[in-house]
């Protein structure tokens, strides 16, 4: 039993590394959150999918394989044993990470809008329109109160964003000049 949780850990530990890393780097890009959530969430289903820490440890018990000294002879019943501990195990890790990010991901998302790479020409199409649903997301969950108050800081918002997707463009030229 124990070495067959060490190889699912051997397989899920490192998806849940990468995910982790997503947010300890020195700058968070809140575009990139969002796309690590849903490829830790598919990586999981893999390792569920493909039971590879079962074929892992099936290949590493065969004859001169890493484990073949160790004489270990695990009977198919623990092998459904360490079947019935990963299938509940990533369900639960999944469920974690749904339930800590799914509210808040949208937020999150939005914050992407204020990285001055992704933001558009001014003679682009799109321009008028870039970020309006970023902004939109952002006075919802920061002006969420119905009151006068909070619509007027609202619409203050989404006024203010269109002069500041100018000192986007601004900032953008600057950083490509080489400045800071």
């Amino acid at each position: 039993k124990f070495v067959g949780c060490v190889y699912i850990l051997k397989h899920i530990l490192p998806v849940l590394s990468q995910l982790s890393k997503t947010f300890q780097r020195g700058c968070v890009n809140f575009g990139h959150i969002s796309p690590a959530i849903n490829h830790a969430n598919d990586k999981l289903q893999d390792i569920v999918d493909e039971r590879l820490p079962m074929k892992q440890f099936k290949q590493d018990l065969e004859a001169e394989s890493k484990l073949a000294t160790l004489e270990l002879t695990p009977t198919e019943f623990q092998f459904q044993q360490q079947e019935q501990l990963l299938l509940p195990y990533v369900s639960s890790l999944k469920a974690n990470i749904d339930q800590h990010f799914s509210s808040a991901l949208p937020v999150l998302s939005a914050f992407a809008v204020f990285d001055v790479r992704i933001a558009p020409p001014p003679e682009s199409v799109n321009f008028k329109e870039y970020g309006l649903k970023h902004i939109e997301t952002l006075a919802k969950y920061f002006y969420n109160k119905f009151n006068l108050s909070c619509e007027v800081k609202k619409q203050q918002l989404q006024a203010e964003w269109g002069k500041f997707t100018f000192d986007l463009l601004e900032w953008k030229k600057s950083r490509s000049q080489g400045c800071c």
